[in-house]
């Protein structure tokens, strides 16, 4: 079945940071209604109108500081008005060392 409005929060790892001037390309994708960002442009947050299967998107970031140790970023999609509809899985950047 489909959800209904639905929110999709993706993190980005330790020292990393949204690239703003993607964010319009991705406002502009079927079934998003709008696109923000919290925590210091370490998130990305995606308001869909309502998630079916499956929803795909790219959002694009850079790495603004070096961190040593980086943990794996979040990635968490919840229905907006039954946040107990939900799933979360995680990813690691690509690695670097702190001299790179």
């Amino acid at each position: 079945g489909e959800s209904n409005m639905a929110v999709m929060e993706i993190g980005f790892p330790s020292g990393y940071s949204v690239d703003k001037d993607s964010l319009p390309v991705i406002n502009k994708e079927k079934m998003i209604k709008r696109v923000e960002t919290k925590d210091g442009d370490s998130v990305v947050v995606i308001y869909f109108d309502k998630i079916g299967k499956e929803v795909c998107t790219a959002v694009n970031g850079f790495r603004a500081f070096k961190v040593a140790e980086m943990k794996p970023a979040i990635i968490s999609v919840y229905d907006y008005y039954d946040p107990a509809k939900s799933g979360s899985s995680s990813y690691s950047a690509p690695s670097t060392s702190i001299c790179d």
